[in-house]
């Protein structure tokens, strides 16, 4: 019988994706993952490479990127479909970029 040892295994180190513009639009993020998918991301890993794609079926009413783009839509005014397949941080920043406002609460 074999018996392994420490030098025997390779073990490699888990490498989780940076979380910084998670952290520089945290509000935002918040507001669109609870919205959209119903997860708080203060209780989920959300990183800065995390897409929409990484959600699709969590709710009944997202099974489809194009559920999430009539979602997007109705919720914020907004398309998204040219950034679709972009990382969700990247697809805030256009938001914001292109309204502005699609994060404030109305008055």
């Amino acid at each position: 019988m074999k018996y392994l040892t420490k030098n025997t295994l390779k073990v490699k180190k888990i490498k989780f994706a940076p979380t910084t513009k998670v952290a520089k639009y945290h509000n935002e993020m918040q507001d669109f993952v609870r919205n959209l998918f119903g997860y708080d991301i203060d209780t989920i890993f959300v990183s800065n490479e995390s897409s929409l794609y990484d959600f699709l079926g969590v709710a009944d009413d997202v099974k489809t990127i194009t559920d999430i783009l009539k979602k997007v839509n109705k919720l914020y005014r907004i398309n998204i479909s040219s950034v679709k397949n972009k990382p969700i941080v990247d697809i805030i920043e256009f938001m914001m970029k292109n309204n502005c406002f699609c994060f404030k609460p109305p008055f």
